[in-house]
């Protein structure tokens, strides 16, 4: 889609965002400026754009000065030798305007008590008959005024406290960018950098928050005990109890730190997991393994519940503590009080203004113990990331790289020059690169080969000054571009990655697309070259992405071009096309150093040097290598690709049809937001809004394309053939891994599995994840609707695991606590007057503070048990579903968003609604409750509560758009920090290389900054509605009071009594009112997780059962290996193009298939088929004369094995990827070990086969990791192979070394292989032709070669006549001796042994017996001594 307007409509009114620092108090102390936003937003709905920062609050002020005092701070420790702090640093910057903000903490204690102690008493004096009446109102006036400034001033403090937390966070984001820019190497790997962001910059803020509670705390609480010994004299003593809990809410804290800790490093490894799981979920299905992975995640799962019921227990001793203090306080100082009572005085009784005074004093207490464990938590957790944030900020940084102005040894035309030299990686005490010399002059074009580790890239890395040089010379003279191995795009259009912040040459800029072939990818997308690449380019297929890159490095017009083997991805015929055009044409002016292994290249290049270890081996122009060796041919001849004449492969990723994509786009957004509606056919049943099937999303896409035709030039030529090879297209690879379609839409081709990815780099943790949604939206907030739960989902998620009767009686107990609570209140009341039976009464006081102590703790464990359960309930049923999906969900269901359901909805069912729903189940009660209790001693107060309860739903209603629009806002610009914090390092080296450092922090600051003004504005509109929420509890609160003057009854003895007990509980309104209200909203946010969790669990489809109890097959079963298709039709939905025709052959036992035919010709589904991850339309698959379709899905896949293409290596131990379900012996899996040549790898670990194996098998090589697949396959004890061609992505040694493996170990076994090149299928029995969808040919390879008008034939040839010879060489050495016909092209004893170098043809020795008897064995040794084992293995005989 084209990009966005981001420019600002000159209409559109804009609010600044003010907080605090206004020099009008009034306003900032009312936020009266949020009453603009409200009004402008009854009008609209606001976007980012009608915001706007004050310049003091910008990223970049914050930032500069952050960053000015942290470089004062590296200055100082220099000097004085101390510890850089971090800390100081955000003192320095922020600490004098928030050390001021403790005073608001002060005032509003000092109203707080005021209230509470003097004009309560004065209160409750006048209810006992004494005081004027006009000097009550203006008490009842001063209670009123006490209760507003106490709520501007808390208010204050938390908006502003937010406000520098926000500043802190930003400034903190932008030092922690500048420093990643910097840096030499990352010690911990991107995700720690992502991390720091994510997650310490965030607690450093919430520290921001709450610090200042954690001081006031003990202040309020020796406050509260002083006022009570004043009012009780030594019966107030007993309240020095409240000193004890002091310590114990902070140990609580700290333990709650810790568990928080535990707990998200259990989730973490959790989601690991899971992503593991996900990406590889079609192997997890081939093997059967789903048993496995669902006792491992319950393992993972079980811990991690344990730790969140702990941390559940220990904030409810917190509740225990807040609810029990007041309580327990009273009950000491009454004891005291009731034994030190003076008989023999006049009026020896309990004064009604002692006992409630103090007990509206110890109320008031509640509120710094709540905060206490909350700021204590957040502050140490600040601490610890203060020490991670100051190890990441003294790391080591990169040295600016040197260019030099004068000519390099007086000759102008050297660029590169570096003689014996030695580099290092940051960290690394062996060199990279030893004694390395190098010369590359202008116009040069020298290429650098060797085998995997060799030292290829490190060369471009030294050129670069990304390593460290340790000794000799390095000098560049001349700009530089670099086009790196791995493409590396930004989310932006595609002609902003070309221009790359240069001007626009529009000449120049069509010449690059044109020698880049990018020029028909630009008509083929709908906005052309304005379209907009997804994170990661994800939406363009690796050869475009890659294109991409070299025509970035190709417009930069630099003077020394560095290539780390940009042409490996591309399309052969793309490829020749590039290195013409591109390399040797336009870039002849150029210095041009081209890393590749790619060896058809290398006779037109000027020089080769030749990397092995580090060293250069050898050095010189092709020519004189060759002369070494002249058969250099059967080096290059060892990669011959398949090449499609019809290019459909880069057909079928250009097609990009935008509108098809927005309007699946909105699909997806119904499925994100997963709308619960009411069935009126079923309303005991959910009833969701429906998602595309794998069916729809391919019909959708296909009658799109018909459509629009007119939107792309190549449309006309779309055909069934050609939706069929699109279909097809997205089973590329029988392995392939899951939710890779390319044509599902915006939401899968965008994200194709971003986040999965992220977690596999550990650039995510449970905390980033909840920051992002998978993937980086590209729409704007505006417009968004929010998602509603129905009373469906809440009864549904009642009824979870433990049923509605016990969650319903958990509620209640929190009433029932409540209602004791408050009648020991009430039983206060009967210790006022003079009583014979103060033991009795003080006895039952007693009893009635142990059940609330015991009370609220046991309802608090009966909470955790049910809610732990709940979740459990929750996941185990989704994690179950989503393991026995069928495939086609994966294919259309982006992996990301899979994830976020285990991840971000779990995390939040699991963490976030277990504390909301203990705060809202806890203050509930006790706002109805006080409510109540009031309208009980005070019934004209009901009056007051019905207006006022319509004036809080008022703010609620006209407050909650406005919040909820900017809370999407604040998530929407979230993603892309993190996106372009993770593009940044991803891409450090093409940034630092096209000196784009500035550009890129401005933008960085640009995202902060959008991201902040969202945060801004909604903790500032949250602080409004807690404010006016207050304004109200305190208008009650006068109310109150009022009603106490005027109903005062002097003839009741107990009305001072009922006075101070309602103005002492009404005082509780305050905060908690709108604390109540926060956490209730809080849980209807986090009910819609449930509800996706709800809807996973109900709507997925399942695959067919693993197991058919009624028709096991035989035990031997499968041991012959025969398999037959009849008449097989295949689509991939009901109504669809049939990928497979009419498909009937035969294999007998043991035989050897190759299966080739170009893109999209049925490959891949033909295995698919057979492993039925599709169901057949029509026709039957037979193994061993029995129809697989009759059987269990288990019972069917144990009896195949499979190598993937790209091997899949799981976190655990060697013997658990070998044998996950413990069937083998040892001396079974070493055998197996032995027989891929891995023996003497695990021999060599102390641990042998419990040796840990790293995730993603990150601690081998990916030849290795190969290698353990032929052994998990060998394990398997199967008679049927499935091979995705296995060595595609490894160097010639290791190919070799696995062929030999397969060859040597299946020799009894039927073996499918799908050939992706044409040399490792010519050995064997027959070949099976697919095209279209149909069998052409199946015959063995000899044959298929004698028929020259055969398919099999013409895809030989179009390889190329070198190439064509040596299949045919290797097609009669290995053919069966009584049936050897010779070819005509072979009858000539000599091919000709020399073309044109323009050509691109290669010398080949003359073919005779010999030669064919070596073949095999000896394919690989005549080469040059310079190349002899920098790519194979010598031979033994040499």
């Amino acid at each position: 889609m084209p990009p966005a307007n981001g420019s600002k409509s000159s209409n559109r009114p804009n609010v600044i965002i003010h907080g605090g620092n206004r020099l009008n108090f009034i306003s900032s102390w009312l936020f009266l400026w949020i009453f603009q936003l409200l009004n402008i937003s009854r009008k609209r709905n606001l976007g980012k754009d009608d915001l706007t920062l004050q310049e003091s609050e910008t990223a970049k002020v914050v930032g500069d000065r952050l960053e000015k005092f942290w470089r004062l701070e590296c200055d100082n420790k220099n000097k004085n030798n101390s510890k850089n702090s971090i800390r100081r640093a955000l003192v320095k910057s922020f600490g004098t305007y928030y050390a001021f903000l403790g005073l608001y903490k002060l005032f509003g204690a000092v109203f707080t008590f005021l209230g509470a102690y003097f004009l309560v008493s004065r209160l409750i004096e006048y209810a006992s008959g004494k005081n004027d009446t006009l000097e009550a109102y203006m008490y009842a006036l001063g209670l009123f005024l006490c209760a507003i400034f106490s709520s501007i001033f808390i208010n204050q403090l938390i908006a502003e406290s937010t406000r520098i937390g926000v500043q802190v966070r930003a400034a903190l984001m932008v030092l922690i960018y500048r420093k990643s820019l910097r840096l030499s190497s990352f010690r911990g790997g991107t995700g720690d950098i992502v991390n720091l962001v994510a997650n310490d910059c965030n607690r450093v803020a919430e520290a921001c928050v709450n610090f200042h509670f954690l001081w006031s705390s003990a202040v309020e609480i020796i406050a509260v005990i002083i006022l009570a010994i004043v009012q009780l004299k030594i019966a107030g003593l007993p309240a020095l109890l409240l000193l004890i809990l002091f310590p114990i809410q902070y140990k609580l804290g700290r333990l709650t730190s810790s568990i928080s800790n535990s707990t998200t490093n259990i989730t973490s490894s959790r989601i690991h997991l899971m992503s593991e799981i996900l990406t590889a979920i079609k192997l997890i299905k081939f093997y059967a393994w789903e048993s496995y992975f669902r006792e491992r995640v319950g393992r993972v799962r079980q811990k991690e519940l344990s730790r969140l019921l702990i941390g559940i227990v220990v904030k409810v001793w917190t509740f225990c503590v807040v609810f029990g203090a007041p309580v327990i306080a009273m009950l000491g100082c009454l004891c005291v009080r009731v034994l030190s009572l003076d008989y023999s005085s006049e009026d020896p009784g309990i004064k009604a203004r002692q006992i409630f005074t103090v007990l509206a004093l110890f109320y008031t207490v509640r509120y710094p113990l709540i905060m206490l464990p909350i700021a204590v938590r957040t502050t140490l957790g600040a601490l610890d990331s203060f020490e991670r944030l100051n190890e990441f900020l003294i790391q080591p940084e990169l040295e600016p790289l040197k260019q030099e102005k004068e000519p390099i040894d007086d000759d102008p035309s050297i660029r590169v020059y570096i003689n014996d030299a030695d580099f290092s990686y940051e960290g690394v005490s062996e060199a990279a690169l030893k004694f390395l010399n190098m010369k590359v002059k202008q116009g040069e074009l020298i290429a650098i080969v060797g085998d995997v580790g060799a030292g290829k890239s490190s060369i471009l890395s030294a050129i670069l000054g990304q390593i460290r040089k340790d000794n000799g010379t390095c000098k560049i003279r001349g700009s530089i571009s670099y086009v790196p191995h791995d493409a590396w795009l930004l989310n932006s259009t595609l002609k902003e990655n070309i221009l790359f912040g240069n001007a626009y040459d529009h000449k120049r800029y069509q010449e690059v697309l044109h020698i880049c072939a990018l020029s028909r990818d630009l008509g083929l997308l709908s906005y052309g070259d304005m379209t907009e690449i997804g994170d990661r380019g994800v939406n363009l297929s690796l050869g475009q992405k890659q294109r991409v890159s070299l025509a970035r490095a190709v417009y930069s017009n630099a003077d020394i071009v560095l290539l780390d083997d940009p042409l490996s991805v591309m399309d052969p015929v793309v490829g020749k096309h590039i290195f013409h055009e591109c390399i040797r044409k336009y870039l002849k002016d150029k210095a041009v150093i081209f890393v590749t292994n790619q060896l058809q290249y290398l006779s037109e290049c000027d020089r080769i040097m030749v990397m092995k270890d580090g060293e250069c081996f050898e050095e010189g122009p092709y020519d004189e290598l060759t002369t070494k060796d002249v058969n250099l041919a059967s080096l290059i001849g060892e990669y011959m690709e398949i090449e499609d004449p019809d290019q459909i492969d880069e057909l079928i990723n250009e097609i990009r049809l935008e509108q098809v994509i927005d309007e699946l786009d909105e699909t997806q957004d119904q499925l994100d937001s997963v709308v619960v509606e009411d069935s009126r056919n079923s309303p005991n049943t959910l009833s969701f809004t429906r998602t595309l099937s794998k069916s729809d999303a391919h019909e959708a896409t296909i009658n799109r394309i018909v459509e629009l035709n007119s939107h792309t030039i190549q449309n006309a030529n779309i055909n069934e053939q050609t939706i069929s090879k699109m279909i097809e297209r997205n089973n590329l690879t029988i392995l392939g891994g899951a939710g890779k379609t390319r044509m599902m839409g915006t939401q899968v081709n965008r994200e194709l599995n971003v986040t999965a990815k992220a977690v596999e780099r550990n650039q995510l943790t449970i905390h980033s994840l909840n920051e992002r949604e998978g993937i980086t939206p590209i729409i704007d907030s505006v417009g968004r609707k929010d998602p509603k739960v129905s009373l469906h989902v809440y009864l549904d998620y009642f009824r979870k695991s433990t049923g509605f009767g016990l969650t319903l009686l958990m509620i209640i107990s929190f009433y029932f606590m409540a209602a004791v609570r408050f009648f020991s209140d009430w039983w206060l009341i009967n210790l006022v007057v003079l009583p014979d039976n103060y033991g009795l009464l003080l006895g039952i006081y007693g009893a009635l503070a142990g059940v609330v102590l015991i009370g609220v703790f046991a309802r608090g464990v009966f909470f955790a048990w049910i809610m732990i359960h709940k979740s459990q309930s929750l996941h185990d049923q989704t994690f179950i579903k989503v393991l026995r999906a069928p495939m086609s969900y994966f294919d259309i269901t982006p992996l990301g968003k899979i994830l976020n359901v285990f991840a971000k909805h779990q995390y939040l069912v699991d963490d976030v609604l277990s504390e909301n729903a203990l705060q809202f189940f806890s203050f509930l009660p006790l706002i109805t409750g006080t409510v109540i209790f009031v309208i009980i001693l005070f019934p004209w107060t009901g009056i007051v509560v019905i207006v006022l309860s319509f004036f809080v739903w008022f703010l609620i209603y006209v407050s909650k758009d406005i919040e909820e629009r900017f809370k999407h806002m604040d998530a929407d610009s979230k993603a892309p920090i993190f996106s372009h914090l993770s593009a940044t390092l991803e891409g450090l080296a093409s940034i630092r290389v096209y000196d784009a450092q500035n550009r890129f922090d401005d933008q960085n600051i640009e995202k902060i900054n959008t991201n902040n003004k969202a945060l801004f504005a909604m903790m500032q509109v949250k602080s409004w509605q807690s404010l006016y929420i207050d304004l109200l509890a305190s208008i009650f609160i006068f109310a109150t009071a009022l009603f106490v003057i005027i109903l005062r009854n002097n003839n009741d003895p107990k009305y001072a009594s009922k006075a101070g007990l309602a103005i002492a509980n009404a005082l509780q309104l305050l905060i908690f009112v709108q604390w109540m209200i926060r956490s209730g909203r809080d849980v209807a946010a986090t009910m819609d997780s449930v509800q996706q969790l709800l809807y996973y669990r109900q709507n997925i489809p399942s695959e067919k059962p693993n197991v058919i109890e009624s028709n096991r097959p035989p035990q031997d079963w499968g041991k012959r290996g025969e398999i037959e298709f009849k008449d097989v039709i295949l689509r991939y939905n009901l109504y669809g193009v049939a990928v497979l025709k009419n498909i009937s052959f035969h294999i007998q036992p043991r035989e050897k298939i190759g299966i080739v035919g170009k893109t999209g010709s049925g490959k891949s589904t033909l295995l698919v088929s057979l492993l039925r991850i599709v169901e057949l339309a029509e026709g039957q698959i037979f193994i061993d004369n029995l129809d697989i379709s009759t059987i269990g899905l288990r019972d069917l896949r144990n009896k195949i094995a499979i190598i993937p293409q790209e091997p899949v290596i799981f976190a655990g131990t060697i013997r658990s990827n070998l044998d996950p379900f413990k069937k083998c012996t040892d001396e079974e899996i070493w055998n197996a070990l032995k027989a891929v040549h891995l023996y003497d790898k695990v021999k060599s670990s102390t641990t042998r086969l419990d040796a840990q194996v790293l995730e993603n098998g990150k601690n081998f090589s990916l030849g290795q990791r190969q290698l353990f697949c032929i052994a998990r396959a060998l394990l398997k004890r199967t008679n049927i192979l499935v091979l995705d061609e296995a060595t595609s992505a490894v160097d010639l040694q290791t190919d070799v070394l696995i062929q030999e493996t397969i060859k040597k170990n299946f020799a009894d076994h039927t073996v499918l292989t799908i050939a992706h090149r044409l040399n490792t299928i010519m050995e064997a029995d027959r070949i099976l032709c697919l095209n279209e969808g149909k069998v052409v040919e199946f015959d063995t390879p000899l044959n298929l070669l004698n028929n020259p008008e055969g398919f099999f034939y013409q895809l030989v040839d179009y390889s190329g006549p070198e190439a064509a010879t040596k299949l045919k060489q290797i097609a009669l050495q290995h053919a069966p001796s009584n049936n050897i016909i010779i070819p005509d092209s072979l009858k000539s004893n000599i091919i000709s042994t020399e073309h044109k170098k323009s050509t691109s043809t290669i010398i080949i020795s003359q073919i005779t017996s010999t030669d064919l008897q070596q073949h095999s064995n000896d394919q690989h040794s005549h080469m040059p001594p310079s190349l002899g084992g920098v790519f194979v293995q010598p031979s033994s005989n040499t």
